[in-house]
């Protein structure tokens, strides 16, 4: 879990700031710590593959969520 924390918070703050709504960032951890290698637009469907759930109930989960902090 070493990086776990501070990538879901710098991911809260490129959502922020890239005001793109749903996105994908594709991250790194390298020996001085997370790196972000690819911001996205849209979500590959190696995602959905990997994980066997369809991206359409994890977006129905979170789609009237308001977040207006990172942090949060």
């Amino acid at each position: 879990m070493g990086y776990w924390n501070d990538i879901l918070l710098y991911s809260s703050q490129i959502q922020i700031f890239a005001n793109l709504g749903y996105l994908a960032l594709d991250w790194v951890i390298t020996p001085t710590g997370p790196k972000l290698l690819e911001l996205n637009a849209r979500a590959g469907l190696e995602v959905q593959n990997v994980s066997g759930i369809a991206l359409r109930s994890r977006l129905q989960k979170v789609e009237n969520l308001r977040i207006t902090d990172p942090v949060k």
